[in-house]
């Protein structure tokens, strides 16, 4: 490219080039471009369960000791979760609570180190003072051994560990020295025995964070639970057509059941189940609460006790053409109840021996003593007829069927002799007013026949002067 093209190009700017020619005719268009993959973020995502760790911090100045005195280590690493497992809430409480028990118990080994040292310094000086210039070869210095660190959470389920390396001529960490580390602390339930083996040789073993133990969460049971297959409170939701109408049989006011049908089933509660922290104690757990079925009238529970059934407490009806038939229903318990005259039922059990082993619930119904007879051994059907006769009692029905079907033999003979009087009175009534009317019509006709008396004989009078 010439310097002028150059200069040009700087100045308005490239042209964009022909697509060149091939051979055949054709042209080659250029090949597009791939779009730059969005570059990641210089900054890796924030870890919640892993601590930082600054400069001035304890634990920063053990490492920074360790690796004067061996060499190369990796980096402290203190993450509360390292694979996920845990729960959230857990890791959030325990945080803040490793983030100052972390460093006290660094600053603690800190300064014991520290100490160490200028022990080590002063006794060095001392024999700088004392002429020994040399140091005897079988007396090694002293020094610090690996120290297992145990942290537990606050409701002891879980427990970490955390191994300080050591000094000096300390002994290095071993099996053996991490589990009396944890035999001192309690620790024998729930343990990783495989990363307790594994530890003892790793290469991060030191200034790194470790699940170690983990005990078992307790549960509480479930409480009890009603199905409701009829529902206990109806939803009045009106629902109007586009014509502004309101279908009221489509609410379902009403639920209609039948006998023996089963209104709503009982879920028992569940037994708890109680857990065990790392310090092998166990944790207790409650269990679920009892829910009653919610029997009322005309309900039975089930054999099982896990069902509310529909039942008016009669479940063999007998209609029969006699009192003796139906009381050998009641007999053979082909029926439930009987009811008819007092005397015959008294002496039917009588001659049957059965007088004991039935009971009468209601007698003297009517001037004929009627009675009800119930099985003494049928609990339920004797409570809920007596409790139907209390309501009918209570709210006039029986007044009402009594006055309907049984009538007082007194009452009838006033009745009677009062239908008559009025009667009599009414044919009296019509006679006189007969008798009235007819006296009424003659005595108009006797006043007509005096008022032409009178004119006819003037008439005749008349006619006889004319002839004279």
């Amino acid at each position: 490219m010439s310097i002028r093209e150059k200069i040009t190009s700087i100045l308005f700017g490239s042209k964009e080039e022909p697509p060149v020619q091939e051979e055949g005719g054709g042209s080659l268009q250029p090949e597009p471009q791939e779009e730059a993959a969005p570059e990641s973020s210089p900054f890796p995502a924030e870890e919640p369960a892993l601590i930082k760790l600054t400069a001035e911090h304890p634990l920063q100045q053990l490492y920074t000791i360790r690796r004067r005195e061996r060499g190369g280590l990796p980096a402290p690493r203190l993450c509360l979760d390292e694979e996920g497992a845990l729960p959230p809430e857990v890791v959030k409480k325990e945080k803040s609570r490793l983030q100052g028990a972390v460093r006290t118990a660094a600053a603690f080994r800190l300064k014991s180190v520290q100490n160490q040292n200028k022990n080590a310094e002063k006794a060095r000086q001392k024999k700088a003072a004392k002429g020994e210039d040399g140091e005897d070869p079988e007396k090694k210095p002293a020094g610090m051994d690996a120290h297992p660190w145990i942290f537990l959470s606050a409701d002891k389920l879980f427990a970490w560990v955390m191994v300080f390396p050591p000094t000096g001529q300390g002994r290095e960490l071993t099996r053996e020295l991490l589990h009396q580390a944890l035999e001192d602390q309690g620790i024998i339930y729930g343990l990783d025995e495989r990363l307790a083996d594994r530890l003892a040789h790793d290469e991060e073993r030191y200034f790194h964070l470790f699940l170690i133990a983990q005990g078992k969460p307790a549960f509480d049971g479930k409480n009890g639970n009603i199905v409701d297959y009829v529902p206990r409170v109806v939803e009045r939701v009106l629902q109007v057509d586009e014509y502004d109408q309101v279908d009221y049989t489509a609410l379902n006011l009403i639920h209609n059941v039948k006998e023996g049908q089963e209104i709503c089933r009982l879920i028992r509660p569940t037994e708890g189940d109680p857990g065990r922290t790392v310090l092998d104690q166990e944790i207790p757990a409650k269990s679920g609460k009892e829910v009653p079925l919610p029997k009322g009238r005309n309900t039975e529970i089930s054999e099982d006790g896990l069902s509310l059934l529909y039942s008016m407490g009669f479940k063999h009806m007998l209609c029969v053409s006699s009192q003796a038939n139906a009381l050998d229903g009641l007999l053979e318990q082909k029926a439930d109840i009987f009811i008819g005259s007092n005397e015959s039922a008294n002496y039917i059990l009588n001659q049957s021996d059965q007088s004991d082993s039935f009971e009468t619930v209601y007698s003297m119904v009517s001037t004929i003593r009627y009675a009800v007879l119930v099985n003494k051994s049928s609990a339920s059907v004797y409570r809920n007829l007596n409790r139907a006769l209390e309501d009918i009692h209570a709210n006039g029905i029986y007044e009402e069927i009594h006055n309907s079907w049984v009538t007082n033999p007194f009452e009838k003979q006033i009745e009677a002799i009062l239908r008559c009087f009025f009667i009599s009175l009414a044919v009296f009534a019509c006679f006189t007013l007969a008798f009235l009317g007819v006296s009424y019509v003659l005595k108009q006709k006797i006043n007509e026949k005096k008022l032409s008396f009178p004119f006819s004989i003037k008439c005749s009078l008349l006619i006889l002067n004319k002839l004279q």
